[in-house]
């Protein structure tokens, strides 16, 4: 629960703050001071609106106060980390960020597995390991950050004002991105059987995890598109890993559509077979959604033009009302094809924009 009310309150504003470290190198503790300012301002209203709703409206009668507590200190904190997370990222320290992720990761697994064998399973003790291994990761972020920098902490408000735009961007296009990977589930769930649903949530399923390479991908790489000087050097360095990602994912695709079957079987066994027939349809829609997700990294280190949101918005409408139709008619496979097909599209509109932006440039240059 804390999780999902993290990702709806950043707002988009991780991304900004990733997007101007990079540019601006220098300035970083004025971006440490955005992230501090506004998770502080954010947990303290999270705090008044849980105390008015506790105290005005009897609120949290089923939710164990302590628990409720712990939620709400999670929040500013998880909030932080994020904030810290692209910083670090944004300023080049993949190996920190890796090792910190490493560590901090094995920490809460071991105190989980601690728990379970000492039989503590309560949300109370599990979610209290979580956030223990969470503000220490954090507090680490923080110190990382601080220590390499010489100058003093401090904050600007006018990097609020150029970021708000840009963040709010980020977050649409997040939602509708979010959207159109989710909403053929939905559809699913709605049109037809539970053991449909679970088939094909399957297929979805190892999409999903096959797709984690090129969303890692993207995230290195969009903090050093972003702090190169112009537009053109960023599309040169951007262009060769657009290629390279296509060429992986469609050798991944050749390879799943050649083991598919077993590889289902083996996994979950023969009563899931019926997974088999929408993962395959799925690959294509895999193919085009990881190179997208590479060209959407550079969208961002461009200012995050207006594609980013219009891309997924009319995969997401087009996704919605093909599903409405392919479900009732051809199953979780309809499903399957229409987001593929949904992806597809939306990678044609970046495309496209990257073609005529590209002409544009050109232009300017000759004139």
């Amino acid at each position: 629960m804390a999780t999902s009310i993290i990702q709806i309150l950043c707002f988009g504003l991780p991304t900004f703050v990733s997007y101007r470290v990079s540019m601006t190198a220098g300035r970083v503790l004025d971006y440490l001071g955005l992230s501090l300012a506004y998770t502080l301002s954010i947990g303290m209203l999270c705090w008044l609106c849980a105390y008015i709703y506790y105290s005005i409206f009897d609120g949290f009668k089923e939710l164990p106060i302590s628990l409720a507590i712990l939620v709400l200190m999670w929040i500013p904190v998880g909030m932080l980390n994020v904030f810290l997370q692209n910083i670090v990222l944004a300023s080049g320290k993949i190996k920190e960020y890796n090792l910190v992720e490493l560590i901090f990761g094995g920490a809460a697994s071991f105190l989980t597995l601690m728990l379970v064998i000492y039989g503590l399973v309560e949300p109370i003790y599990i979610y209290s390991a979580g956030f223990i291994v969470l503000f220490f990761a954090t507090a680490y972020y923080f110190r990382l950050i601080q220590k390499k920098s010489t100058v003093a902490l401090s904050f600007s408000p006018l990097f609020v004002g150029d970021g708000w735009m840009y963040a709010l961007r980020i977050y649409a296009a997040s939602i509708f991105s979010f959207l159109l990977l989710k909403s053929d589930v939905f559809l699913v769930d709605y049109y037809l059987s539970k053991k449909q649903v679970g088939s094909y949530s399957i297929s979805v399923g190892l999409i999903d995890t096959l797709y984690m390479l090129p969303v890692i991908l993207g995230t290195i790489l969009f903090p050093r598109l972003s702090s190169l000087p112009t537009d053109e050097e960023r599309w040169k360095a951007a262009k060769p890993i657009v290629i390279m990602t296509a060429l992986l994912s469609v050798v991944a695709l050749v390879v799943m559509y050649v083991g598919a079957g077993a590889l289902i079987v083996r996994l979950f066994g023969s009563a899931y077979s019926s997974s088999v027939s929408p993962f395959i349809y799925l690959l294509p829609g895999f193919v085009f959604l990881s190179i997208n997700t590479v060209i959407m990294n550079y969208f961002s280190s461009i200012g995050a033009p207006k594609i980013v949101i219009f891309g997924p918005l009319c995969g997401f409408l087009v996704n919605i009302v093909g599903n409405v139709l392919m479900i009732p008619q051809y199953g979780v496979d309809g499903a399957a094809i229409m987001s593929s097909f949904s992806y597809g599209l939306m990678l044609f509109l970046s495309m496209v924009y990257i073609v005529m932006n590209r002409r544009v440039s050109a232009v300017k240059s000759v004139s």
